[in-house]
């Protein structure tokens, strides 16, 4: 999935990128949305990862090899692609704003069922959700504390909604 989305970012930049019309208005809206998202998707990756590679945060090697582990063409995989970069954004996004961040090894046992994705502060829970509809926000939500809830401290929840609300035509 990562090369896929590096690929389509090469492919962009090198050329205009032609995009064949749908068979109907609706249907070339679709294809154009699916090809911002792979573009949105590659440039929050390059600038989380210039802001994290540059902080030396713990673990984050560990966290890329997860990335570059999902397959392209696997619903599945597309999905946790997705959550894992949208983690990888805002971790950048604390960095960048001075916080420390390191994320959680997961080769490391641990005395939680359920990790959280990294730490702020080496002292702050941070537990990312990415809905993929309006439907799932609140399911997020509801997790997100689940996982918070267990370490009994208090904790950072980010929801990301630019999939999940329904856009609007103005």
């Amino acid at each position: 999935e990562l090369w896929f989305v590096l690929e389509e970012m090469r492919l962009f930049s090198q050329t205009t990128k032609d995009l064949q019309a749908g068979h109907s208005n609706s249907e070339t809206d679709d294809l154009a949305v699916n090809v911002g998202l792979d573009l949105l998707r590659g440039i929050r990756l390059d600038g989380a990862l210039s802001i994290l590679s540059g902080a030396d945060v713990p673990h984050v090697v560990e966290t890329l090899r997860t990335l570059a582990s999902f397959k392209h063409g696997k619903p599945q995989h597309r999905l946790q692609f997705d959550q894992s970069e949208y983690e990888l954004h805002i971790a950048a996004q604390f960095e960048g704003f001075g916080q420390r961040v390191s994320f959680v090894d997961t080769r490391r046992r641990s005395r939680y069922k359920q990790r959280v994705e990294f730490m702020v502060g080496y002292k702050w829970p941070v537990e990312c959700k990415h809905p993929q509809s309006e439907k799932r926000i609140i399911p997020n939500i509801d997790a997100a504390l689940k996982k918070l809830i267990e370490r009994g401290q208090p904790g950072i929840i980010c929801i990301g909604l630019e999939q999940a609300l329904p856009m609007t035509s103005r």
